[in-house]
């Protein structure tokens, strides 16, 4: 059965343990063969962050604390893959 999302790559925040939502959306990305990158809120978060990615073969980590501006304006141009570019 086909990936529907091979070759196309996802950013998720807010993954925080395995029951939080957005835990569940990177596993639908990652079943349907997104390559995956999670962000982590803090020092305190991104250990637990790294082991659920871990799981799902994510490809990078990256630190975003959505209630900071800065750090999402500063997400795109670190997170993004090199040579690509994000399509909203």
């Amino acid at each position: 059965m086909p990936k529907l999302l091979e070759g196309k790559t996802a950013i998720v925040l807010g993954v925080w343990n395995k029951w939080s939502i957005a835990y569940a959306i990177a596993q639908a990305f990652a079943r349907e063969g997104t390559t995956l990158l999670l962000t982590y809120q803090n020092d305190r978060a991104k250990p637990t962050v790294e082991e659920l990615g871990r799981e799902l073969g994510t490809a990078g980590f990256f630190p975003c604390d959505v209630q900071q501006p800065s750090d999402i304006e500063n997400l795109g141009p670190h997170s993004r893959p090199r040579g690509a570019r994000w399509t909203w």
